[in-house]
């Protein structure tokens, strides 16, 4: 696993101009002009897995979620009086959240993993949170080959240090020419320093990610 890319995106709806009412299109310009910079750079990079967090996603007491779901689909409208919407279906690379979610518990941080609907299939599907669809419908269109997506919940009961602590799994332990990652938890996420685990390298070794 190599990290390629790594950035804090923001997740207003509004950055989306097909949900933006005319004065907020103005308003929110450089918004959605940055978020198409991130998009063509993630898409540059070609990543063969995204992971996101979201502060937006399920909200679990003094505990980081990990989602085991094999998909997530979600959709966000305007407003009421404005119909207007744009949706959005992912692949989640589930090999990964579970590598992730083992070294997690091994290293005896507060996390659990959660899926929706069936434990896998079709019906294996968590709902997705805005904050997870704002920055990857910007991301998903500039990548070549479609990345899977691993989505991540941090809870805002835990101290920030244990988020940090859970973001060091994501690189492996052996010596090696550092490389670039990128995390999207837009609310609250600092820039982090990672270490990290064989069995997650063995996961996706032949590729890359975005963080």
């Amino acid at each position: 696993m190599t990290l390629v890319y790594a950035c804090i995106a923001p997740h207003g709806s509004e950055a989306i101009e097909r949900l933006a009412t005319k004065p907020n299109r103005e308003k929110f310009r450089r918004t959605t002009y940055g978020l198409r910079q991130v998009g063509a750079e993630v898409g540059r990079s070609k990543p063969d897995t995204i992971l996101i967090a979201s502060p937006h996603n399920l909200r679990l007491f003094r505990n980081i979620g990990i989602i085991l779901a094999e998909n997530s689909t979600g959709k966000l409208q305007a407003s009421p009086r404005n119909r207007a919407f744009v949706n959005l279906k992912i692949k989640c690379d589930v090999e990964f959240a579970r590598a992730l979610l083992e070294r997690s518990r091994r290293a005896r941080l507060p996390v659990v993993g959660a899926n929706y609907g069936s434990n896998e299939g079709v019906a294996s599907e968590m709902p997705m949170d805005w904050g997870t669809l704002v920055p990857l419908w910007f991301m998903i269109p500039r990548c070549r080959r479609k990345p899977r997506v691993v989505i991540v919940t941090p809870s805002r009961e835990i101290p920030l240090v244990k988020i940090f602590n859970s973001a060091g799994l994501l690189q492996s332990r052996r010596k090696r020419t550092e490389r670039k990652g990128w995390s999207s938890s837009q609310a609250r996420t600092k820039r982090m320093h990672t270490k990290g685990a064989d069995r997650m390298d063995s996961a996706r070794e032949r590729g890359n990610m975005t963080l």
